[in-house]
């Protein structure tokens, strides 16, 4: 099985950035991701005084070259296993995060056993593993601490083991970026996963050709979500539902206002990343239930 160390990463999404594994359609393959704060936080002492640079956080291991992958294709990539190497940490950081005005640096090392993370000797909880940094390249060059229409750092929960992300291709072979794992994440990220290392398995599964989705998608067995950045988190949810109406005017053959009519009955607005509301960008989905339609369009 093919694997990329964690040494091999880079802190932007770059077309001139040179493969450093090339990929086929149906093979699954090893890619090592490093945390997000490339491995220096190691104990609670390791507070994040100034904060954090969005241009030089979340390195990516890559780029992964994917062969038949051509510019406006959509290229589909599951997600075989996510393994935690190490425990796990989050800092809270100065000015950042939801409860800005409350807080000040802190780091918190968190102990991972088997499936649990244990914050202290009388609360623990379930880790559900996912990648917060996933993404094809771009035309014009972008931090990997950044999202947009390609995926990057999107930090959507959902984003775990099972799932399937379809991504827009806008280089020739992707060039897939994987980092900034997480050992499990609210909705809306709050003020930071738990970050940590980790193995993460993948298969690309599937190659739409001469089929260019406007940003991200993420399928789950059970529900599709479209994914959307914005500067505003208002301006991420319209994004996201107008991907939506899209999408589901073209599987269901459904007008506009009909999208809208299901959207408001089975529509769920999620967030990923609302740590920086009124700093950055921030980034939601919108997910809907595939058993919606009985002909299994949404299969």
């Amino acid at each position: 099985m093919k694997r990329v160390s964690r040494n091999k990463k880079v802190y932007n999404f770059d077309k001139n950035n040179k493969p450093v594994l090339e990929v086929e359609v149906g093979e699954i393959f090893v890619v090592e991701a490093q945390d997000s704060q490339d491995g220096n936080v190691t104990s609670d002492a390791d507070v994040l005084e100034n904060g954090v640079d969005l241009d030089h956080v979340n390195p990516c291991t890559g780029p992964i070259y994917i062969n038949g992958a051509e510019v406006g294709d959509t290229v589909e990539i599951e997600i075989i296993d996510i393994q935690c190497k190490g425990d796990g940490f989050i800092c809270i950081l100065p000015g950042d995060g939801i409860l800005r005005e409350y807080t000040t640096p802190y780091t918190k090392i968190i102990k991972i056993t088997d499936d649990t993370a244990i914050f202290d000797g009388d609360i623990s909880f379930p880790i559900k593993p996912m990648i917060g940094t996933i993404g094809t390249t771009p035309i014009v060059p972008l931090p990997t601490g950044r999202s947009g229409v390609h995926g990057g750092n999107f930090d959507s929960p959902t984003m775990g083991i099972g799932s399937k992300l379809h991504l827009p291709v806008f280089v020739k072979g992707g060039l897939l970026l994987v980092g900034d794992c997480h050992a499990r994440q609210c909705d809306s990220e709050f003020g930071m996963g738990l970050e940590v290392s980790a193995d993460v398995y993948l298969k690309v599964t599937n190659i739409k050709k001469g089929v260019q989705i406007p940003g991200p998608i993420i399928e789950r067995a059970d529900t599709w979500a479209t994914v959307a950045t914005g500067e505003t988190l208002g301006e991420a949810i319209v994004k996201a539902s107008k991907h939506m109406a899209d999408f589901l005017n073209e599987r269901l053959g459904i007008s506009i206002n009909e999208a809208a009519v299901i959207l408001s009955c089975v529509g769920n607005v999620r967030l990923c990343q609302a740590t920086g509301i009124g700093l950055y960008t921030s980034t939601a989905r919108i997910e809907v239930p595939k058993t919606i339609d009985k002909l299994h369009r949404l299969d």
